[in-house]
């Protein structure tokens, strides 16, 4: 049980508990696992006029089209690079993409707090 895929799934479950609670001292209603373009956003957080998609990366599973996704069901996304590594493979992967935009998808290192100017309208 202790293997890496499993240390990656309870980082997964953890960041996701710890950013809907981020969400929520923000007046953001949260939702897990919510119901997207494609699949489901980690954390989906309403409020104030905006929808913002949580997604928590590992830099294993498919990021652009998770962020695509996101953007496609109208939703402001937050990247949440789970280690080092993982900030490093999501901006170069996102970056090629050319999906760093500005105002619509940011990318932290976790434990950094959702970034205010993701709830600006």
């Amino acid at each position: 049980m202790e293997n890496g895929t499993r240390r990656e799934s309870l980082a997964h479950e953890y960041y996701k508990r710890y950013y809907a609670r981020q969400a929520q001292g923000l007046g953001l209603r949260t939702t897990l696992e919510a119901a997207r373009t494609r699949g489901r956003v980690d954390v989906l957080a309403e409020g104030h006029g905006v929808r913002l998609g949580i997604e928590i990366e590992t830099g294993e599973s498919d990021v652009i089209s998770n962020v695509r996704n996101c953007l496609a069901s109208g939703l402001r996304v937050v990247v949440v690079a789970t280690g080092p590594k993982a900030l490093e493979t999501i901006e170069s992967r996102l970056g090629g993409a050319g999906l760093l935009i500005p105002g619509r998808v940011l990318v932290v290192p976790a434990p950094r707090e959702i970034p205010r100017s993701a709830l600006n309208r």
